[in-house]
């Protein structure tokens, strides 16, 4: 019997592992074909949205990454080391370049490696739905039709850690619905250790999270344990030397300024005075100049400003304590209205950042894409789906919903409560999972819509 079903399966998996590949060349040639596409009206001929990594707010300069990449990435306070972990591994390929050329050859680099990712995730999606749905085909279509997504492309094109998080997002949440399989434990744990390096939302009560979601879903208490044992000496030994370096066990030094914003308070985000800035017990020095470059160095290849510097660490500690301040004198109806505001602007269709695209703007579909995807039509969709959902399960499997759910609303709140001007681009993050769900839910009532057949088979997502 086990012989007959392992040969009964051959044939679909291998198909499955042909179309999977079929969709990864896909993915790759679309991007190729796209940027190809928008390049002429690029910024200098590569920046599709006239931003280099370099210039953004959240990574340290070039030249500090590859001449001290150890000790830079050891005194970055901004966010997590793993993007700028990548531009400093490829600035090492390029020693001999220096300024804007050493920034164009890096962010070509990402570009790259961003391409491969939005394949990966095209396949992703492909995989998942194949698991959920009676129809490989429809499977297909669907990974297709999310590579055509204006945010996946937008995002697939911007040289910061967005799309590298709702990469992590989708791997996660996949994790967790496979779970119960042997293995997924460690999937599950290694995912969430590359978002913990990548966004500073994935904090140590992210991991909590997960843990609640694993609770919910009965999984093995010692398989919990293991799973948040592992991650946690990892999330601790790094959160110890934050303390250590910077007197904050945070993965980032923007928590005044997002909380501030959230709350419809412009940040003061200039320099403090140059005098000495205590940080952590690793560094007692008694002026800022003998701080690493990282921390001292004011402007960037792009002169873009450099809020790595220990001035910035210092303002940012002002900002929390006034936020804090402000926080506990506000009427709570006065705040529930700046996060409902938020919550709108996160509701804005992902491909409308603040920034033009070359690429994006030009897209004949996108209209329809952002109009499905955002707004009232979105949460009815999303509402319709789950109520769709609830129904069709016992009591058992509703708590592993729920259990599901969980990072996807963790990271929403955490979003709609820390920021407010780049909500939407905030959205991509759960939006690859959101769009699995919804249209494994339209499969599943499709096929209930159809007449009953005498061969009845399990919902898309029961197993």
């Amino acid at each position: 019997m086990h012989e007959e079903r392992a040969s009964g399966r051959a044939g679909p998996e291998g198909r499955g592992n042909a179309t999977a590949f079929v969709l990864f060349v896909i993915g790759l040639v679309l991007m190729l074909a796209l940027q190809a596409w928008g390049r002429p009206f690029a910024a200098g001929g590569i920046y599709f949205q006239h931003h280099s990594s370099e210039s953004m707010m959240q990574t340290v300069s070039l030249l500090d990454l590859r001449e001290s990449p150890w000790e830079t990435l050891l005194v970055l306070h901004i966010q997590p080391p793993l993007l700028d972990g990548l531009r400093g591994l490829l600035a090492q390929l390029w020693p001999d370049l220096g300024g804007r050329d050493l920034m164009v050859e890096v962010d070509r680099g990402l570009y790259l490696i961003w391409m491969v990712l939005y394949a990966f995730m095209g396949v992703l999606v492909f995989r998942w739905l194949e698991q959920l749905l009676v129809s490989a085909r429809l499977a297909a279509l669907a990974a297709i039709l999310f590579l055509l997504h204006p945010a996946a492309i937008f995002y697939a094109t911007f040289l910061e850690g967005t799309f590298l998080t709702a990469f992590g997002v989708l791997c996660l949440c996949y994790a967790l619905w496979a779970v119960p399989a042997r293995g997924a434990t460690l999937v599950l744990g290694g995912t969430y250790l590359l978002l913990f390096f990548v966004r500073s939302i994935f904090q140590w009560p992210a991991l909590v999270v997960l843990v609640a979601a694993l609770l919910l879903g009965r999984i093995p208490r010692r398989r919990v344990l293991a799973f948040a044992t592992a991650c946690g000496m990892v999330v601790g030994v790094f959160m110890l030397k934050q303390y250590a370096v910077f007197g904050s066990p945070s993965t980032s030094s923007f928590a005044g300024s997002s909380c501030l914003q959230a709350l419809g308070e412009p940040p003061e985000m200039g320099f403090s005075s140059m005098m000495t800035i205590p940080m952590g017990p690793l560094f007692p020095y008694a002026t800022v100049r003998d701080y690493p470059s990282a921390l001292t160095r004011a402007k960037k290849i792009t002169r873009a400003h450099n809020f790595n510097h220990v001035a910035d660490l210092y303002n940012e500690r002002r900002l929390l304590r006034r936020c804090l301040r402000q926080l506990a004198s506000d009427p709570v109806s006065m705040t529930l209205r700046a996060y409902l505001e938020n919550a709108s602007i996160f509701l804005q269709p992902s491909s409308r950042y603040v920034t033009s695209h070359a690429i994006v703007d030009r897209l004949p579909w996108r209209g329809l894409y952002d109009w499905v995807f955002s707004g009232y039509r979105f949460v009815l969709l999303l509402a319709a789906s789950g109520l769709w959902w609830v129904r069709r399960q016992s009591p058992a499997a509703r708590l592993r919903g729920l259990g599901l759910a969980l990072p996807i609303l963790y990271i929403t709140t955490v979003c709609v409560v820390f920021e407010r001007e780049e909500n939407m681009r905030y959205k991509f993050f759960v939006e690859p999972v959101l769009f699995v769900f919804l249209v494994a839910q339209l499969s599943s009532a499709c096929r209930a819509l159809r007449p009953v057949t005498a061969k009845a088979g399990p919902g898309p997502i029961d197993h």
